[in-house]
């Protein structure tokens, strides 16, 4: 009775064993991902021709900033901006320490209390830093304007030129970049460049330019 007991319990164990390895092994069948196709189909566009051959040009983004009319007016009426907040600064300036010394005359003569003259003088001057705040902050937010309508109408410029043109790549070349050399068969500046500006003048002859708001 012993022997078959102990036979018993061996053969339950292997099955117990058995039952184990194989609750395991389905379970990491199960939690592996088979996924031998993906899950969406690939365009045509995305797989590479061999027939296509790869075409590079350039364009130098120095000169196109150095000799871009519409570029060149934008910074011209940006620097008239600055130069006019400069001068209204520069008067409240003046009229802050007009206010100053009215403020120690007033206090020699006891007509104002030092502590009651130093915080009317000290709103003042906060005032100043806020308005000198919203000035530069006028002109920041220009200057990003500027720099988001050039690079759209360069972009859109070559956009249109290469729809003709068909370039596998257009890329920016500037004093600094990773590019040390390029040949100059492939540099598109000047034919970009004549490009914008006469589409600069044709706009502006219809319009009158804009300054930035």
């Amino acid at each position: 009775m012993k022997k078959t007991f102990i036979i018993i319990s061996a053969v339950y164990g292997l099955l117990i064993i058995v039952l184990f390895i194989l609750f395991f092994v389905k379970k990491t069948e199960t939690a592996a991902v088979k996924n031998p196709e993906l899950p969406i189909a690939i365009p045509d566009s995305l797989i590479p021709k061999q027939e296509k051959a790869i075409t590079i040009a350039y364009v130098n983004t120095d000169t196109i900033l150095a000799n871009y009319k519409y570029y060149k007016a934008q910074i011209a009426q940006m620097e008239k901006s600055q130069a006019s907040a400069e001068k209204q600064l520069e008067e409240r300036f003046k009229k802050l320490e007009e206010d100053y010394k009215n403020y120690l005359t007033k206090i020699k003569l006891g007509l104002i209390k030092q502590e009651d003259a130093e915080k009317q003088f000290a709103e003042k001057q906060a005032e100043l830093e806020n308005y000198q705040m919203q000035l530069r902050n006028q002109l920041i937010e220009k200057e990003e304007k500027v720099a988001n309508q050039l690079y759209d109408s360069i972009l859109n410029h070559i956009a249109i030129f290469n729809k003709t043109a068909g370039y596998t790549y257009i890329i920016a070349q500037a004093k600094g970049s990773n590019i040390l050399y390029s040949d100059p068969d492939l540099n598109l500046t000047q034919f970009i460049l004549e490009g914008l500006n006469k589409s600069y003048e044709q706009w502006s002859s219809k319009k009158a330019v804009k300054p930035i708001k």
